[in-house]
């Protein structure tokens, strides 16, 4: 009963946690590559206006 938190957690909790924080972590890198192809179109589009004047 008085046992530390982590010898309370079995196999199945830490293979759940191990799947979601691989979920939360590939999402916001899509997230992240998302926006910086986005960054790469806008700046691409301002160059390409100031170039043509």
């Amino acid at each position: 009963m008085w046992r530390t938190p982590a010898l309370l957690l079995t196999e199945l909790s830490w293979l759940l946690i191990v799947i979601g924080t691989t979920l939360i972590a590939s999402s916001l890198w899509y997230l992240l590559s998302k926006g910086s192809v986005m960054l790469i179109k806008k700046y691409s589009q301002v160059l390409s206006d100031w170039v043509k004047g």
